[in-house]
């Protein structure tokens, strides 16, 4: 997958649909084979991994992200063991009917926020954020982004500085406090 969050979500939505059809092509009453659920168990980690986070950066509302996520939860669950193939079916259908409209074309037509001074948060800061990998951080970012939105520019200047600190202060655990101290 590329690392543009909307070609990501175009291409992930491919993926489920494509699922889709092959779970619905075979006449079992169960899914026992290995293979199909570990590709079923993939698909909704990847949702995880790289789509349900990055949601609320493009206005896509906690609801929203609350529907699939519980959604990509069953189907995890389900995958651990041997299921009705009815049963994913029903899951992916609920997934398939909405996700183009409430998640790839938010995405693709995302407009950057701006406050209320008009100011506009470009894309390229977007894209900075959906690449971090640390939670935490993200979590700080994102709180911080919501501030500026709405103008709280304090808020969002002291929420950035929380999430610089963090990273001082997880580079200084992981360097070792004597060490650290030493230099």
């Amino acid at each position: 997958m590329e690392n543009n969050t909307s070609d990501i979500a175009r291409q992930f939505y491919e993926q489920l649909k494509s699922a889709q059809q092959e779970v619905g092509k075979k006449s079992s009453v169960q899914i026992t084979n290995s293979s199909e659920k570990n590709m079923l168990y993939q698909l909704s980690a990847d949702w995880f991994s790289t789509l349900a986070d990055k949601l609320v950066l493009f206005g896509i509302s906690t609801e929203i992200k609350d529907k699939y996520n519980s959604a990509f939860e069953k189907i995890i669950t389900l995958s651990l063991k041997n299921s009705r193939r009815s049963t994913y079916l029903n899951y992916l259908d609920t997934i398939c009917k909405c996700f183009a409209e409430e998640v790839v074309v938010p995405i693709q037509t995302f407009i950057p926020m701006s406050n209320e001074k008009g100011n506009t948060l470009g894309k390229d800061i977007i894209d900075k954020l959906n690449e971090l990998s640390d939670e935490n951080e993200c979590d700080y970012l994102r709180e911080a982004l919501g501030c500026w939105e709405h103008n709280y520019l304090k808020g969002a200047t002291v929420l950035i500085w929380c999430a610089a600190i963090d990273r001082i202060h997880r580079k200084i655990e992981e360097i070792g406090f004597e060490k650290f101290n030493a230099k």
